[in-house]
């Protein structure tokens, strides 16, 4: 009984969570979606699935594979432990005393659904996280990075530069990079950027986005040549985690 509830319960917080972001269906969210149907399979139909490992259990063949089946799931689970610590690591990795002191630091702003000319929720709290941490160091430059897709009216980049200019950043701290479709794009074209002085690749960069996606960044930063990166993330809500 409780057995059924605990896994009912569960199953429905899952589907719940992943379920708000779509249509917006990726790889992270269908997991997700996948994982509560498990639940909600073990809560509905305990005795058959269990009778059927029972009856199988008893043949060769049967016992290899149900060995091989709870070897996977523990390593998956394994796996999900050692990954969700190094997105904590990652997260927690802000900047620090001597980051700011022999050098200005360069922001990198990553990009985000724009509504129209207007930024998303999602991305003004990056922009707000930015805003602040600019406002605080007064040399640093920033470089919002981001495409224009098909039913935005503007690039992500000059909305972004909309909005931090709209709340006091001057322009010329702002550098647009306007053409990347994607998070390897982003830091790729942050690269070469034509007729700008900063060097990434040899400056601290700190990657402003959401703290889930700053493991991710680190990686392809370090493999595109960065040199020092540190973590600028901006609170997220729930419901976009799996976004």
């Amino acid at each position: 009984m409780w057995f059924s509830v605990i896994c009912t319960a569960a199953a429905t917080v899952v589907l719940i969570l992943f379920l708000l972001p779509l249509p917006d269906l990726n790889v992270g969210s269908a997991a997700g979606l996948a994982f509560s149907a498990a639940l909600f399979a073990l809560a509905f139909f305990k005795e058959d699935i269990f009778g059927y490992i029972k009856s199988i259990w008893g043949v060769p063949c049967g016992r290899a594979a149900v060995i091989c089946a709870g070897a996977f799931l523990s390593a998956a689970a394994v796996w999900c432990v050692v990954i969700s610590v190094r997105m904590a690591a990652a997260m927690n990795d802000c900047p620090r005393g001597e980051d700011l002191i022999n050098a200005e630091p360069v922001l990198i702003v990553l990009g985000c659904r724009v509504n129209g000319r207007k930024p998303s929720r999602m991305l003004r709290r990056r922009l707000d996280t930015a805003y602040g941490f600019l406002k605080e160091q007064g040399g640093a430059k920033c470089i919002v990075s981001g495409g224009k897709g098909e039913d935005e009216e503007i690039s992500e980049a000059e909305a972004m530069a909309e909005y931090l200019t709209a709340k006091g950043i001057s322009p010329d701290r702002i550098i647009k990079e306007d053409k990347s479709r994607s998070t390897v794009e982003n830091l790729r074209n942050c690269l070469h950027i034509p007729n700008v002085s900063v060097d990434v690749s040899a400056a601290c960069v700190i990657i402003v986005t959401d703290g889930f996606h700053q493991y991710r960044c680190r990686l392809i930063a370090k493999r595109l040549g960065y040199g020092k990166v540190r973590a600028l993330p901006s609170k997220t809500n729930p419901r976009y985690v799996s976004i």
